[in-house]
């Protein structure tokens, strides 16, 4: 009988007598091992070898390893964190362009707010400081300003007045042309496409309480400049300047941000008075009929509704250009006033009492 069949034998055997009450199980393992011939263990694989090595190595190491392996898995993690942060600010999903006087800046067009047929509010989206958005900021960035946008496709560039800025981007208020190369190019414009940007730039320099009375005559898209003088001044607890606005359309239709405009004008009666008028006004009788002015601007409505010739009087101008010149006198260039003319000049107003954007 061979070695292994006695040792079982001798296991079973201590197992069912009553000496395995007396003698635990180990001591009889130990006598068996006393008994067995020594049998060298069998000798491992090659592959088993390699992951017996590789399982001490892991186990053994020392603690500038453990420093090495962080700073590896840091590295990784930041070149990672910053290449998504780069993706998402290269194509505006979660981070918006600060805006830039100097360097054209690809802005991103966010949403579209039908007005007319031919016109738009678009919104884009922009990282803009906090104090220079929302309600209570006063005349934004000094005054009335705007962006200049470029046709990419033939690198030509034009001025548009945002209607609005807050906290993550502005509105502009662009009307279609069909001779109008950068008109035609925004209004191709799709959510989510990007048009390059620069501003904003200050168009006309206000500061609070310049003057008493502030005149407005606009035309068309011309009011785009001047809601942001209105709610510059209206927000303004520390600005007392009263507003007198005449404002001319085509038709009834054509009246933009008329509700707006009518929110403002009842909420500070006395400092906001306007006067709508129409080239084709409605041909209605009765309760709701057209109850504002008739045909172009008039000499009657600059006496009515214009403040009085004063030095603390200014009369603000935006239109299209046959209305500028009709009521001023045409602009010499974009950096000049040009001399004063048209129903303005012959009210009695001065140079120094009127702007023309």
């Amino acid at each position: 009988m061979d070695t292994f069949k006695l040792s079982s034998l001798l296991v079973r055997g201590f197992r069912n007598s009553n000496a395995a009450a007396v003698i635990p199980e180990h001591a009889s393992r130990r006598l068996l091992s006393s008994i067995s011939p020594k049998i060298p263990p069998p000798k491992p694989s090659p592959r088993e070898s390699a992951q017996s090595s590789t399982s001490t190595s892991t186990l053994s190491l020392e603690p500038r390893h453990y420093a090495l392996i962080g700073l590896c898995t840091l590295f990784l993690g930041g070149t990672a964190y910053y290449n998504v942060y780069y993706y998402r600010n290269e194509h505006g999903k979660d981070t918006y362009q600060p805006l830039d006087r100097e360097n054209f800046r690809r802005h991103k067009l966010i949403k579209i707010f039908p007005l007319t047929h031919d016109t738009s509010i678009l919104r884009f989206g922009s990282s803009i400081p906090e104090t220079h958005a929302g309600k209570n900021s006063g005349p934004l960035f000094g005054g009335a300003t705007h962006m200049i946008v470029k046709d990419d496709t033939c690198e030509i560039a034009r001025q548009y007045s945002p209607v609005q800025y807050f906290r993550n981007g502005f509105d502009l208020m662009v009307k279609r042309y069909d001779d109008g190369s950068v008109s035609r190019y925004l209004h191709k414009k799709a959510v989510g496409d990007m048009v390059e940007m620069r501003g904003p730039i200050v168009t006309f320099p206000y500061e609070p309480n310049m003057v008493e009375n502030l005149g407005l005559i606009a035309g068309g898209t011309g009011i785009a400049p001047f809601i942001q003088v209105i709610k510059g001044v209206l927000f303004n607890p520390h600005d007392s300047t009263k507003l007198h606005l005449i404002y001319a359309n085509k038709t009834e239709g054509d009246i933009l941000l008329r509700e707006e405009l009518d929110n403002l004008s009842q909420e500070y009666p006395d400092r906001l008075k306007i006067h709508y008028t129409l080239d084709y006004p409605p041909d209605e009788i009765g309760s709701g009929a057209w109850k504002g002015g008739k045909g172009f601007i008039s000499d009657n409505m600059i006496k009515k509704w214009m403040p009085p010739k004063s030095d603390k009087t200014l009369i603000l101008v935006c239109g299209p250009q046959s209305m500028i010149r009709h009521v001023a006198g045409m602009k010499e260039d974009e950096d000049r006033q040009g001399r004063l003319g048209g129903l303005l000049k012959a009210a009695g107003y001065t140079e120094q009492q009127v702007w023309k954007f």
